[in-house]
């Protein structure tokens, strides 16, 4: 399975998605403590597309990425019974707006560290 990294969804950037199993993982610093509306508001918007959203805070990702990456495992192994059930929207219709910004942040570079030595790609 492979996940894209800021990946444009319409007018957001979904930090971690996955089109194939249509998930989106989401690391949020700090300022997303106050947000919370915001966050449902672009999980709601995701949701219409087809997406399912996980989140994860950056602290969480920095101090224990392989729970983190136990926990998206564990996610997908028991949703793997039900998406063949889901009906899922043509890849053609998810809007895709802008391009991705350059750089990788200290999140994504542990992440993908991570995969890299289980085995992932990113």
């Amino acid at each position: 399975m492979k996940f894209r990294r800021q990946f444009p969804i319409g007018p957001y950037f979904a930090d971690f998605c996955s089109i194939e199993r249509r998930l989106v993982v989401e690391i949020d610093g700090e300022q997303h403590a106050d947000s919370s509306h915001d966050d449902d508001v672009r999980s709601s918007f995701l949701g219409s597309y087809g997406y399912r959203v996980l989140r994860f805070c950056n602290h969480e990702v920095l101090a224990n990425p392989e729970n983190v990456l136990d926990r998206i495992e564990e996610f997908l192994n028991s949703d793997s019974q039900k998406s063949e059930s889901r009906p899922q929207r043509a890849l053609n219709k998810v809007p895709h707006l802008r391009s991705s910004p350059s750089g990788r942040g200290a999140i994504g570079r542990s992440m993908l560290a991570v995969c890299s030595r289980r085995g992932g790609s990113g």
